[in-house]
């Protein structure tokens, strides 16, 4: 049963959970309208190759587009989700390569897509331990199926999650769930990729829609050397010096702590 099912039943039968939540909810859904997305970038094609070869867009998870693993189309498989494109709500995490990206709200309204309280891919690879009995493709369809939000409605739903599961809010990046979820995913054995919220685009995503970004060290170095090292020919700019113009970086010269820098961010954009 995932963690939204009967939700307000539940909560109802735990006074102190309950008037937390409605003393929650407002704060919660001021931030959960202004939330940013965030793509973490150039694990397995540099980013500033995908500037040039995807026509200026983050591509879907095809094959194709050698943008994402087999393991990523078969976790799609398992799921029944469609070729995705892949976000987190207000987080980051940095083993999806060393560029992140955060964009608002407004890029939604050009896509189709779903949203789940948990990463779907930690899921099927086993990182995200609950109390069912397998990860099989049977087992994790329904699962996703039950837990699937329509893109359109996925805010409403993430300020219900927040309110309900995390006291302060600002523990969705800094700590836990207070309450436990019927699935046990919020054991203390996980990660936080068993809470966030995954959000996913069935369309490509335009990069210079970024609102800003943020990059390791070596990868900031790169952007910056290869964009200096081809003058713009005129008024024409490289697609990379086009972005670097665009989109603002929030550390320049980068950081190692480039998730922790782009969480902060979001949290201070939105009041958290």
């Amino acid at each position: 049963m995932p963690a939204l099912t009967n939700l307000a039943a539940r909560m109802k039968l735990d006074t102190t959970w309950y008037r937390t939540y409605k003393k929650s909810l407002k704060p919660a859904k001021a931030a959960a309208a202004q939330i940013y997305l965030i793509h973490v970038s150039g694990h397995f094609i540099p980013f500033e190759q995908v500037l040039t070869t995807h026509s200026y867009h983050l591509p879907l998870s095809v094959e194709s587009a050698g943008y994402c693993s087999q393991v990523t189309r078969e976790a799609e498989d398992s799921h029944g989700l469609n070729r995705s494109l892949y976000f987190y709500a207000g987080r980051a995490f940095p083993g999806f390569g060393p560029i992140a990206l955060a964009f608002d709200p407004s890029c939604e309204k050009k896509h189709r897509g779903s949203a789940t309280p948990y990463d779907t891919g930690g899921l099927y690879k086993g990182f995200i331990k609950w109390n069912l009995p397998d990860y099989t493709p049977s087992t994790l369809s329904k699962f996703t199926k039950d837990s699937a939000i329509d893109l359109k409605k996925w805010r409403a739903k993430f300020s219900t999650f927040m309110a309900a599961y995390f006291a302060p809010l600002h523990e969705y990046w800094s700590g836990r769930p207070w309450k436990d979820d019927p699935e046990q995913m919020f054991q203390p054995a996980n990660h936080w990729r068993a809470w966030v919220f995954e959000v996913r685009f069935e369309e490509e995503q335009s990069i210079f829609d970024a609102a800003t970004w943020c990059a390791r060290p070596d990868q900031a170095n790169i952007l910056f050397e290869e964009a200096e090292a081809s003058p713009p020919l005129g008024s024409v700019y490289s697609p990379l010096q086009d972005f670097m113009d665009k989109v603002p970086s929030l550390v320049p010269q980068g950081t190692p702590e480039y998730c922790e820098e782009i969480e902060a961010w979001v949290r201070r954009e939105i009041g958290l």
